[in-house]
């Protein structure tokens, strides 16, 4: 539990998640009035995500949002005056951290052909390349089977889950 001596450095710590401790995220929440401790959800935090292989006619912010509500909880959509010359979107959402990390989403297009984009995590800390969740490794995880743990040359998540840190006009 944390207190802090003002409103202004309570807000400047939240609005900064994820936050990390020893490679694992620390989840904050405010209690407000009489709310228990005890009885505070702990499990969702917010991320920033970013979006890869969105076609050109479909970099927008409604598109921004329609992906966002569908990896958690929609926060904010990074707004940029040349949005649509970004190679990424960015959204901001509150991930359940007792599901495994989405890595692709298939998006139905309007008249034309599906496609598929792909996710990268900002700020991303310990996570299972087996299971996709965070808080643990792939030795200490308890999702998926010995076999599975050993053999490590079948991994469909890797690294590349974790985003580069982003910096504006990066990835023009």
């Amino acid at each position: 539990m944390f207190r802090f001596r003002g409103v202004k450095d309570k807000t400047k710590i939240l609005a900064g998640e994820p936050w990390h401790f020893d490679h694992h995220v620390l989840v904050l929440r405010s209690v407000e009035g009489q709310e228990q401790p005890s009885n505070i959800f702990l499990f969702v935090t917010p991320f920033w995500v970013q979006i890869h292989g969105l076609p050109f006619n479909y970099r927008d912010s409604k598109i921004a949002m329609m992906i966002g509500k569908k990896l958690g909880v929609l926060m904010e959509v990074y707004q940029e005056e040349d949005w649509d010359m970004l190679s990424i979107m960015r959204v901001r959402v509150g991930l359940n951290l007792r599901n495994p990390l989405r890595t692709t989403l298939p998006v139905a297009a309007e008249e034309e052909e599906a496609f598929v984009v792909s996710f990268r995590y900002e700020q991303l800390p310990t996570f299972c390349f087996l299971c996709r969740r965070l808080g643990h490794g792939m030795k200490d995880c308890g999702y998926k089977s010995d076999e599975e743990i050993h053999d490590e040359g079948s991994l469909s998540y890797t690294e590349e889950l974790r985003a580069p840190p982003f910096r504006k006009n990066f990835f023009f």
